[in-house]
């Protein structure tokens, strides 16, 4: 018995004739089965077939999993049963890395925690992240980009990335390798935690004044690294009447207000 990788996904069996004398009956044909184990666990894979005396010895098994070790048996098979097996053990061909999965969530206001899944279909030879924040012309100085080899957590799965720098966007990449190619995964993330106890970093009221009995004027800033990225603004007012609220009225303005005068009000 002969097995030779043809590639990640398939493998070529060859055998010989089994001799007259050692059949023992009318050669029906040969039973092939190519089976996937692992230590300590159960068997993920197995193929089965039959390969007709008229045919060819050989068999070609396909839809394997890359760099994967197989077991591999071929036996005669004759009106009496099923003879002896031929064994041997190939292993499949290296594929470039698949399945990559990349997310980000931000821990504080200067860093990020860092996740990743990924089928490595080899032996990986590169595990490399990237990161840079965003420009306005959405490119990045070379001078900006920091690099961090993560082979060795590439078991782990993840990653803290610290010292950002608060409000901006950061653009992240991890690329992945193996001897047949590399491939890679991007994603983006904001350093600013939303929190209720962390708005008042984002917006601040800066003052209300009473201009008539039924109006007020309200002015307020925006946090500089944060305004050319919000689509719109909220203003809601409440009316409290004996410790509870009355009405709620929202009200929605451009991105770019910085003050506004609410009439109508209750005197």
């Amino acid at each position: 018995l002969q097995v030779n990788a043809l590639s990640s996904h398939s493998v070529l069996l060859t055998w010989s004739t089994v001799p007259y004398k050692a059949l023992h009956g009318i050669l029906h044909g040969y039973e092939v089965n190519i089976t996937q184990e692992r230590t300590g666990r159960t068997e993920l894979f197995t193929q089965t077939a039959f390969v007709t005396s008229n045919l060819p010895n050989s068999y070609t098994a396909t839809t394997l999993h890359p760099a994967t070790p197989y077991h591999v048996s071929v036996a005669a098979m004759t009106n009496g049963g099923v003879g002896p097996p031929a064994i041997a053990l190939v292993s499949t061909k290296e594929d470039v890395p698949s399945d990559m999965a990349l997310d980000a969530t931000v821990i504080s206001d200067t860093s990020v925690n860092v996740t990743w899944k990924l089928i490595s279909n080899g032996h990986l030879s590169q595990l490399a992240l990237t990161y840079h924040p965003h420009t306005s012309n959405n490119s990045a100085d070379e001078r900006s980009i920091s690099r961090h080899n993560l082979l060795h957590l590439a078991r782990q799965r993840y990653v803290v990335i610290e010292r950002l720098t608060p409000y901006h966007f950061y653009t992240i990449e991890l690329s992945a390798a193996t001897s047949k190619g590399s491939t890679s995964k991007r994603t983006a993330v904001f350093t600013a935690q939303l929190r209720a106890d962390a708005r008042s970093d984002i917006v601040r009221i800066l003052g209300c004044r009473a201009t008539s009995p039924t109006s007020v004027h309200v002015h307020w800033a925006i946090a500089r690294p944060v305004s050319r990225m919000i689509s719109h603004l909220r203003l809601q007012t409440s009316e409290w009447r004996n410790k509870t609220t009355a009405s709620v009225h929202n009200m929605t303005l451009p991105a770019t207000a910085r003050a506004t005068r609410l009439s109508r009000l209750t005197p």
